[in-house]
């Protein structure tokens, strides 16, 4: 992800835009990542109606929620793509979500910012065909599986088993 020794302060952008399970289980990570990098300034993209479960959110943690029907297909993700460009991420941690995720990865590759993907595509289970994309496109793999460890060893890729 960050670099751990890394004084200099940076802009990651989380995002998480699937159930209400899945952002929940997300949110000691966000807070875990925010002690862990106090001098980081982290911002959480997900739906707007999850803004209620940030309770005594960290002062280096900040939530943009959106409206996810405003930004369907190629034209609304260019417009969030946008939106959240102007925040000047020096990195994005995309979790999970594979459909929206790829494409996002691809403007925010295209423009210069570092991906870090947790929760990686289960590609062995369909669309081995993104494997040499996702190698091409992300600095990093956080995985949640032993062998999908293996599974990237093929290409550039590191992939971390995290758990």
């Amino acid at each position: 992800m960050v670099q751990a020794k890394s004084n200099t302060p940076k802009t990651i952008l989380v995002t998480r835009f699937s159930a209400v399970g899945d952002i929940a289980m997300t949110i000691p990570l966000l807070y875990s990542l925010c002690r862990q990098y106090p001098q980081h300034r982290f911002i959480f993209v997900s739906r707007e109606r999850f803004c209620h479960f940030f309770i005594d959110k960290p002062k280096n943690l900040d939530f943009i929620g959106i409206n996810t029907e405003n930004y369907k297909g190629p034209v609304g993700l260019f417009r969030l793509y946008k939106l959240l460009k102007k925040e000047r991420p020096d990195a994005v941690i995309l979790i999970d979500y594979p459909g929206f995720n790829l494409l996002y990865a691809l403007a925010m590759y295209f423009s210069g910012i570092k991906v870090v993907w947790y929760i990686a595509p289960h590609l062995w289970i369909w669309g081995k065909w993104r494997l040499p994309v996702l190698a091409k496109i992300c600095t990093k793999v956080l995985v949640i599986f032993p062998f999908e460890v293996e599974v990237f060893s093929k290409t550039k890729l590191k992939a971390t088993f995290t758990g």
